[in-house]
């Protein structure tokens, strides 16, 4: 957790003299955030305000925050353009939503705190049409144990997120091959990075999603698939959502 906090901006912000203009508008901002979120009931609903890229470029504290995001998402169109950019601050859910020049111009930028940005989930939903339910067969004789896991927890419906480890046992190289091509095109790519660097991907199925993790030198370590709303790698918990809260 980095040493940067956010606070209440009356605990924070205590110059010896007058506050700088854009200052007092981030102080201004954070404490509309957070009446936003106690007004919200908290964690389930969050909360969000929209701001401009000019206001964001002349800010003090804003830039700070998110200059080493760890987790950075992006929303693609079906042509693979980038359609939005999610950044998550040092502060686990606390995020920055960002519409790309020629793509979403119409869309303001967004601060958010939430466990995870509603623009993420809703892209994921719906972007590029992804089905609801899975084929009764599956892309290769060698996915079949697989195939039926994931079909039935799909028809489980929401709940706990589930994870099923593709490095183990190692699938032959046809399987691998046939199993990227059933999980199509991501509308939903990202990456965390930390000890391992962690690549996301939405695929073609709702609520199914490929979590790589790579070492220094790129190699695959751990590959996965969580079945969820979204991957627990791309969401702050409760708890650290709770902790950004009262810092």
């Amino acid at each position: 957790m980095s040493s940067l906090a956010l606070s209440r901006p009356k605990e924070v912000l205590k110059p010896k003299r007058r506050l700088p203009a854009t200052a007092a508008r981030t102080a201004s901002l954070v404490e509309r955030l957070l009446a936003a979120w106690d007004a919200n009931s908290g964690v389930d609903a969050g909360a969000s305000f929209e701001l401009s890229a000019l206001a964001l470029a002349s800010d003090p504290l804003l830039p700070a925050l998110f200059a080493a995001s760890p987790l950075r998402l992006e929303l693609l169109t079906e042509t693979g353009e980038t359609l939005w950019t999610v950044n998550e601050a040092s502060l686990p859910g606390l995020w920055l939503v960002c519409p790309q020049t020629g793509q979403a111009s119409s869309g303001a930028w967004q601060l958010e705190l939430a466990r995870c940005p509603a623009r993420i989930a809703i892209h994921a939903a719906t972007a590029g049409r992804p089905h609801r339910t899975m084929p009764q067969d599956p892309p290769a004789p060698g996915l079949a144990e697989l195939w039926a896991g994931l079909r039935q927890s799909l028809t489980a419906g929401l709940g706990e997120t589930r994870v099923f480890n593709l490095s183990v046992p190692v699938l032959d190289p046809e399987a691998g091959c046939a199993l990227t091509q059933a999980l199509g095109a991501a509308a939903v790519l990202g990456r965390l990075e930390g000890q391992f660097l962690r690549q996301i991907a939405s695929t073609r199925w709702q609520r199914v999603w490929r979590v790589q993790y790579r070492d220094a030198n790129a190699r695959v370590q751990l590959d996965t698939l969580e079945i969820g709303v979204l991957p627990e790698c791309a969401a702050a918990s409760a708890t650290e959502l709770a902790g950004t809260v009262l810092r």
